[in-house]
């Protein structure tokens, strides 16, 4: 499933860059990280074999409105929360996704989380 995923967004940037079109990527957006959005996310620990809510932080349900802010996955930086074993997969998603995303100069960058920007813009600078 992976590696689909990424071949369905690189042929997307492809087409996309072809036909001028300017494409926003929304990195993560605190409405996916709530309410029924939550329930089957990878990134939520009961449908992940990686980690554990003990670990993260991180709930099984977020049943409340995206403001409340309830949700530690937006927090997981070092200068917030640093819930180091989620932000070490959070990093090898945004890495992974710059990877492809950095040859195309069509694209705008969208962060749920504005402590994401920097990290995002460092990886950028060092690719």
């Amino acid at each position: 499933m992976e590696h689909e995923y990424w071949q369905r967004f690189e042929f997307f940037l492809k087409e996309t860059a072809k036909r001028d079109i300017i494409v926003q990527i929304e990195v993560w957006d605190r409405f996916d990280y709530s309410r029924d959005n939550w329930t089957p996310h990878p990134y939520n620990p009961t449908n992940n074999i990686n980690y554990t809510e003990q670990q993260t932080s991180l709930a099984a349900q977020y049943p409340d409105h995206p403001g409340q802010n309830k949700q530690p996955f937006f927090f997981a930086t070092p200068k917030q929360r640093n819930i180091e074993v989620l932000l070490n997969y959070q990093k090898r998603f945004v890495e992974k996704m710059l990877s492809y995303s950095l040859k195309y100069e069509h694209l705008l960058y969208s962060y749920g989380a504005e402590n994401w920007f920097l990290i995002v813009k460092v990886k950028a600078v060092k690719l």
